[in-house]
């Protein structure tokens, strides 16, 4: 089990800024297109104006945006590999863990 995991067990957190390479990243991977980014604007602006963002918000999003799934592993896995690695995401969860307590 994971710090994350441990630390967040009844709800992933998950910041704007990650929310927003995710969804670069399935663009990219031709997942959704942009129009799809387009139809979503006034949805993905006021969740961006959030700070953080829960699992239900982004698998919400993951829905509107014709993805099959959307597994909390699986989201673990695309934001430490956009952000360059699972220690820093670890490191930056706990800290936030802290703000919080």
């Amino acid at each position: 089990m994971s710090k994350i995991r441990e630390i967040k067990q009844e709800k992933l957190i998950i910041a704007s800024s990650d929310l927003e390479l995710i969804i670069q990243s399935l663009v990219k991977e031709y997942l959704i297109t942009e129009k799809k980014i387009e139809e979503l604007k006034s949805e993905y602006t006021s969740l961006k104006q959030d700070k953080h963002l829960n699992l239900k918000t982004l698998s919400f999003l993951g829905y509107k945006c014709e993805c099959l799934e959307t597994r909390e592993e699986d989201l673990y896995s695309l934001i430490i590999n956009l952000r360059g690695g699972k220690e820093e995401i670890e490191k930056q969860r706990s800290n936030e863990y802290l703000l919080y307590k």
